[in-house]
């Protein structure tokens, strides 16, 4: 067996990682308001270089939505 197939059984990996709670999906302007918080508390603790990855949206739609929300 893989090792990505023993984590992912084990309960980790990106799934675990990426569930969202119950409810409505959030719309990209939430998600761009929630990035810019997160971005000034980050700035003002003195990070200098933000890395954004894709691939943890799991499904076309989301990642999609992720993609913009970072272009923003």
């Amino acid at each position: 067996m893989r090792l990505n197939e023993e984590v992912a059984r084990a309960g980790g990996g990106i799934v675990s990682n990426c569930t969202a709670p119950p409810g409505p999906p959030a719309e990209v302007d939430l998600l761009a308001e929630c990035a810019v918080r997160a971005l000034i508390a980050m700035i003002a603790e003195g990070v200098s270089l933000i890395e954004i990855k894709s691939g943890y949206g799991l499904v076309n739609a989301n990642e999609l939505k992720m993609l913009k929300v970072a272009r923003r």
